[in-house]
């Protein structure tokens, strides 16, 4: 096992450290997890310190530890805004954010396995956590607004979309999907019924003239050959109900004349016996 001093900056691991070597090189040289939180301090940092030992012995920079663990962030952070949520969804998300995070606490490690860390790496790293903390929010939220269906019944969210709308059927758009071709074609068509039936109506014309002036120069025919039995039963009935009408008249008028010759033949005797009361005076 090769001394735990610091080595110059850009150094390989010795040609007898191994891997596990630089493991243990690392967790003692692992700074105090006190304050820290769980997942960090029994999870992250452990699998840094794997990444980080690997990184050493091949050779990788601190930065460029830093940009793998970006990719790896954001590539979860993209399926999650991206993909409608699932189980396996969730699978690779999770997985994608823990491997970013844990080399994420790789660079640091390298940058002391490799005799300290600069600015500029320092200062990647913190830009890298910050737009990864606040992106991860982000895309929650767009996951939400995309893919979050309310039940508007109960207002919780449901796991199945809600049913779609019937599409109308394609064969009321039919008539409407006419081409070129077809129009013209029907309104040759109907050009040529038109023009028949102008042609036919010409022709019918000289007949019905003829045929009126043969029906003015014949006689026409007694009405009552056009009578049936039924017509001719109302007629006589209406017939017999004039009679009636006329033989009341009548007898009306014969009253009335009675009533007449009566008054006179009154006023007659009236005058007659005013003339004889006249004479005994």
């Amino acid at each position: 096992m090769t001394s735990g001093a610091p080595r110059p900056a850009g150094v390989r691991p010795a040609e007898d450290e191994s891997y596990g070597d630089t493991v243990r090189r690392l967790a003692a040289a692992q700074k105090s997890g006190r304050g820290a939180p769980a997942y960090s301090r029994f999870v992250n940092r452990k699998l840094g310190r794997l990444f980080a030992a690997a990184g050493f012995h091949l050779g990788l920079t601190p930065n460029g530890i830093t940009v793998i663990s970006a990719a790896f962030s954001f590539s979860g952070l993209v399926l999650l805004a991206a993909m409608r949520p699932s189980w396996w969804l969730g699978f690779a998300v999770t997985a994608l954010l823990v491997l970013g995070y844990a080399l994420d606490a790789a660079d640091g490690q390298l940058a002391r396995l490799r005799g300290g860390g600069s600015v500029t790496g320092e200062w990647l790293d913190h830009m890298v956590d910050c737009l990864k903390i606040s992106t991860l929010h982000m895309c929650v939220l767009i996951s939400w607004y995309r893919f979050l269906v309310i039940d508007p019944r109960t207002a919780d969210p449901i796991d199945e979309p809600l049913p779609e709308p019937a599409a109308e059927p394609a064969l009321a758009e039919a008539p409407m999907e006419t081409s070129a071709d077809e129009t013209s074609a029907d309104e040759i068509s109907a050009g040529e019924g038109a023009e028949d039936d102008e042609a036919l109506a010409d022709e019918d014309a000289p007949q019905d003239d003829e045929l009126d002036e043969e029906l003015d120069e014949e006689d026409v025919p007694d009405r009552s050959q056009w009578l049936t039995a039924d017509d001719e039963q109302d007629e006589s009935d209406e017939d017999a109900s004039a009679l009636d009408a006329v033989d009341e008249l009548r007898l009306a008028d014969d009253d009335c004349q009675e009533a007449f010759a009566g008054s006179t033949q009154a006023s007659n005797f009236k005058a007659r016996w005013w003339e004889d009361d006249d004479a005994r005076l």
